[in-house]
């Protein structure tokens, strides 16, 4: 009996059995992890990509829409929203509500941020099925994201068409200012009010603003140098010289980087014939672009459409000062504006002011106050 019970102790026979189980549970575990891990970490990052360009979306339909507007049917929750939808998770669409859309406050205290939260999670009703780790009872898994993008106020600009118009300022002579005033700061008659500008970095500023988006404007060249609020002066880009990079500079786009301050030159060699070629020429470049009146927003196959150009406002009082100095050959940036061309008539370039997209300070500092042009960027 004794010999027998230790012949079973020493017996070997099925242990391999045992073995041969515990590998194959080490490889389903294994195989589990490489699968549905590697899925859920993939459908994780979807899911950032869908919660990242509805924030973008957003962002950019708070700067080109309409900014105050922070309804559920608002331009900045409805973008968000479909910018969100168009970006599925594991081959679904994300669940997302408009009250999934917010709009936090910076940690500056500005109100230029909006936040997008996505969801596939057994709340919403559509989690992400799981494939191999069914086998240890685990049917679906939560995936959610969260992303914060701004539109905050931008003070450079770069693509810069060489038509610099006067910005905006306070009229006195014949109150309120409109396209057809000619600013005049030294009426030389007591009797006679100055009108008044006041600078981008001031919270009196008298320029451009969200009041002037869709405001139709017929622009031309200003030869005489009379600072009428629809007449430009020719400026003179970085790195250009004559009439030649000046038109050049109508019909492509100069990388150089413009800030709010700068000093520019006034190009002498532009002629009226290069605005209305240069003009020409975008326009050929999307001839099937509108102009939407009630939306001020552009029509366009192209994104965006060539026909949007981004133009420098100098600062009338600065300017005028000079002329009356005899040092008249430089103009100083105040702001930046955007511009859809809609046609040529005569010498004139007939379009409508609408927003544009600019860089922001990169050193810690915010954009002058008054600043026209924002940056979207996302910052969670």
């Amino acid at each position: 009996m004794l010999t027998r019970i230790h012949r079973l102790g020493r017996d070997e026979r099925g242990i391999s059995i045992i073995f041969v189980s515990i590998g194959i549970t080490a490889f389903v575990a294994a195989t589990t992890l490489a699968v549905d891990v590697g899925m859920l970490m993939n459908a994780r990052a979807q899911a950032q990509t869908s919660a990242d360009a509805g924030a973008l979306a957003g962002a950019t339909a708070l700067a080109f829409n309409d900014f105050s507007n922070r309804s559920s049917s608002g331009p900045a929750v409805q973008s968000a929203m479909n910018a969100a939808l168009a970006n599925q998770v594991v081959g679904a669409p994300v669940s997302i509500l408009a009250s999934d859309v917010t709009f936090p406050t910076s940690p500056t205290g500005t109100n230029d941020r909006i936040q997008v939260n996505v969801f596939r999670t057994a709340e919403r009703g559509d989690p992400v099925a799981t494939m191999i780790a069914r086998v240890f009872g685990v049917n679906s898994a939560d995936i959610k994201a969260t992303a914060v993008a701004e539109a905050v106020l931008a003070n450079s600009e770069s693509c810069v068409k060489p038509w610099a118009l006067p910005d905006k300022w306070t009229e006195k002579q014949t109150p309120g200012w409109d396209v057809t005033d000619t600013f005049n700061a030294f009426t030389g008659s007591p009797s006679i009010l100055p009108d008044q500008f006041r600078q981008v970095t001031q919270t009196t500023y008298t320029g451009y603003g969200a009041g002037q988006i869709g405001m139709p404007m017929q622009i031309a060249k200003d030869d005489a140098f009379t600072l009428e609020a629809d007449r430009f002066l020719s400026i003179r880009m970085p790195g250009s010289l004559g009439d030649d990079d000046f038109l050049a500079n109508i019909e492509n786009c100069n990388s150089s980087k413009l800030t709010l301050g700068d000093s520019m030159t006034i190009e002498g060699g532009a002629t009226a014939q290069h605005i209305i070629d240069g003009a020409n020429y975008l326009i050929g470049l999307d001839s099937s672009a509108s102009w939407n009146t009630a939306t001020h927003t552009v029509v366009s196959s192209h994104n965006p459409s060539p026909r949007v150009i981004v133009m420098p406002l100098y600062e009338p009082l600065y300017f005028q000062q000079g002329v009356r100095t005899g040092n008249y050959t430089q103009v100083r940036i105040s702001n930046f504006i955007g511009f859809f061309i809609d046609h040529v008539e005569a010498s004139k370039v007939v379009g409508y002011v609408m927003p544009t997209l600019g860089t922001a300070p990169t050193n810690g500092t915010a954009a002058p106050v008054g600043a026209f042009a924002r940056a979207v960027r996302l910052v969670q």
